[in-house]
């Protein structure tokens, strides 16, 4: 926008090349078959109204070895996030005229980058209106470097395979088949158990992201389902739901390798952390009799 400001800073030389540098922790070797190393050629953008918190940032980012676009101007970060294509982007919401909430609206309705992950960097307290905005994820300020490099992490090694989506409402599917992809995963979506069973035999995905409180088959029923398909039995299941569920039903779940979101509660980059963990270790683990019998309690 006209007064607007940005900058560009390159990473360190060394510390796009050396690991011990960036203090990264060593992927393993399953990890490695999974995920594919990130290039140094990824780009960060950071807008904030803040030129000392946008120079401390970018101080950080370029010892992780990320090139570095900056703006204090909400409608500068959607020029540059339509003309550069950043890998994400550290999103301010307090920002003078229109804020960092009016910046992920934009970013969620343009499908040129609706799929960045965008991670609000704030003073504000307001977490919930953030997500409902889009934010992948959420940071208070006073941020720290290991706080960052934990969240970009998840981005940072892409994976790979295939998710299914089920859930009946639109809204949400919608978020999550975002978080699903900006990972790596491709998705496919059900709108019911039903599409849903018939779908995982079809495509065997790499793992599937279950609603609980979907018309024609609950969750639950698709869960007893799976674990009676010897060829869909072993896909790792994320159930994320605004239904409550017992203690006995998390401990079933956990026994059988699967995870549970409730959806007021948990941020697109815990799913897709999580997605990304279940998906590796299925990948190279058939566990044995223990998981066996976690199976024949979902299906009982």
């Amino acid at each position: 926008g006209v007064g607007s400001t940005f900058r560009l800073v390159l990473p360190m030389g060394d510390a796009v090349m050396r690991r011990d540098m960036l203090d990264v922790p060593a992927t393993s070797v399953e990890d490695t078959r999974f995920l594919e190393t990130p290039s140094a050629e990824h780009t960060a953008l950071v807008v904030d109204d803040d030129p000392a918190a946008i120079d401390l940032t970018q101080r950080w980012l370029s010892r992780m070895g990320y090139s570095v676009l900056s703006t204090t101007s909400a409608d500068a970060a959607l020029d540059l996030a339509r003309l550069h294509m950043p890998d994400f982007i550290l999103l301010d919401a307090l920002l003078p005229g229109r804020t960092g909430y009016d910046v992920l609206e934009e970013l969620r309705r343009d499908p040129r980058i609706g799929h960045i992950p965008t991670i609000l960097v704030t003073i504000d307290d307001d977490r919930a209106r953030g997500l409902r905005a889009g934010a992948t994820d959420y940071l208070r300020k006073p941020v720290t470097e290991a706080q960052l490099r934990d969240v970009l992490d998840v981005y940072r090694l892409r994976a790979s395979g295939e998710v299914l989506v089920i859930d009946d409402d639109d809204d949400a599917a919608d978020l999550l088949t975002r978080c699903v992809a900006q990972v790596g995963f491709s998705t496919r979506r059900a709108i019911n158990g039903v599409q849903g069973l018939a779908m995982a035999a079809d495509i065997r995905p790499d793992a599937i992201v279950l609603d609980l409180a979907m018309p024609a088959m609950n969750g639950f029923e698709v869960m007893q389902r799976l674990a009676k398909d010897d060829d869909l039995r072993d896909v790792p299941l994320i159930v994320v739901s605004g239904c409550d569920i017992t203690l006995d039903e998390h401990r079933r779940l956990a026994a059988a390798g699967h995870r549970f979101f409730p959806k007021a509660a948990s941020t697109p980059r815990e799913i897709a952390q999580s997605l990304k963990e279940l998906a590796v270790k299925a990948r190279d683990v058939k566990t044995l009799g223990y998981k066996d019998m976690a199976h024949k309690e979902l299906a009982a």
